[in-house]
């Protein structure tokens, strides 16, 4: 009985032992493999910010897609492009793959702002350019061989001088050409109508399907972020109540209510409007664009409203000129490009460049033809990470910028 008693103990202990050996080299294992994963995640994270330097460095090159190995001794680790359109931006996706793993980047992506930029370009109308008040310009112009004129308008100038600090180049008959943008709808997408969304805050990722929103006429109440297209076949009133971040907007005319903040992108056929106290943060884009030639174009930022961002208003030349308004209010302040195929009226600050083929300042009683009164140009006030239009000609950059991840 002693032996038999001896022996299961014997069994016992060595089940324990046994088990406990197992257990050892179980948790040694899963610590191996713990380790391997997390070693083999950082070198996807290296990768994947790796990859972004060879994008920027291929960025004219690269098409929309591609895929490579960047660094042949990880050959376990395939990078992959894929670019597409978001509005005037390029949009890419940077993904590192090895195994099961991968690490994924969406970013928008833009020529860098020139340092060379003008501050003005204006059309050469055989006429002068003359500034007064309060008017400040701190870079290079481009105007018409009649040069630049300081001037005093009766019963508006006081005592103040206007400054202008820069050189004084000739510029051409026509308009820098800017690259035309054609909202680019992807081969799958879902369409959806505003009544049918019954939650109050609407955010896809741009790894998701596009979904593409039908509106009336108001946008209210709303959060939308993301990878979400807006339009409307009217004209479209955006409320402060409407939080708006990274999407595109389309309409024949949109309206952004006094106190509207948001970062978007905005495209139309008619005309853009920006009431009292909107604040469009970077990098948003207001578009105005339409091949009817019979059509009256016109963009207007109302006062104390703040873009952080691009204006373009689309012309044909000296045949849309005087149908085309751009008109920047009074403590208005544009940070980023301003391109108007027509006449700009510039009451405010933009501290970037601006291209114009005309300038227009108004009174009660009078109007005045290349002149602008106690508005700023200040292209040295513009952030060095900033993107630029894509100008087709002269003053176009070729080096990319990342703007932002998404």
């Amino acid at each position: 009985m002693i032996r038999a008693a001896s022996l299961v103990y014997a069994i016992f202990i060595s089940l324990v032992i046994g088990i406990l050996c197992y257990s050892l080299v179980l948790t040694f294992s899963l610590n191996l493999n713990i380790e391997s994963h997390f070693e083999l995640r950082q070198r996807l994270l290296t990768n994947n910010d790796s990859a972004l330097e060879y994008l920027k460095a291929n960025y004219n090159t690269l098409g929309n897609e591609r895929e490579v190995f960047l660094f042949p001794k990880e050959n376990d680790i395939k990078t992959y492009f894929e670019g597409t359109s978001w509005g005037v931006f390029r949009k890419y996706t940077v993904i590192s793959m090895a195994k099961r793993d991968s690490v994924r980047q969406d970013i928008l992506m833009a020529d860098r702002h020139l340092n060379t930029a003008p501050a003005l370009y204006l059309r050469d109308n055989d006429s002068e350019f003359k500034i007064a008040g309060k008017t400040e310009i701190n870079g290079n112009i481009f105007i018409s061989g009649y040069g630049l004129k300081k001037t005093t308008i009766t019963g508006n100038s006081g005592f103040y001088e206007p400054k202008f600090t820069g050189t004084v180049f000739r510029s051409d008959k026509i308009l820098p050409h800017v690259e035309s943008f054609i909202i680019s709808y992807p081969e799958a997408y879902e369409l959806l109508l505003l009544e049918d969304i019954r939650e109050a805050s609407l955010i896809n990722s741009f790894d998701r399907i596009t979904k593409i929103i039908e509106v009336e006429n108001i946008l209210e109440n709303i959060k939308l972020k993301g990878n979400i297209i807006v339009r409307s076949k009217d004209t479209l009133s955006i409320m402060p109540s409407a939080i708006l971040e990274d999407i595109i907007i389309e309409a024949p005319k949109v309206v952004f209510r006094s106190g509207t903040e948001g970062n978007v992108q905005v495209f139309s056929t008619h005309e853009i409007e920006l009431e009292k106290d909107v604040k469009l943060n970077y990098p948003s884009v207001l578009v105005v664009d339409s091949d009817d030639t019979s059509t009256e174009k016109k963009i207007i930022v109302g006062e104390n409203s703040v873009i952080e961002g691009t204006v373009l208003l689309y012309g044909n030349g000296l045949i849309d000129e005087n149908k085309n308004t751009l008109i920047i209010e009074k403590d208005a302040e544009i940070t980023g490009d301003v391109y108007c195929d027509g006449k700009l009226s510039l009451y405010g600050t933009v501290k970037g460049s601006v291209f114009a083929s005309a300038l227009l300042y108004k009174t009660d009683n009078s109007q005045y033809d290349n002149l602008i009164f106690n508005g700023k140009i200040l292209a040295d006030k513009l952030p060095a990470n900033y993107f630029q239009v894509s100008l087709l000609e002269d003053f176009k950059s070729k080096e990319p910028l990342i703007i932002k991840k998404i």
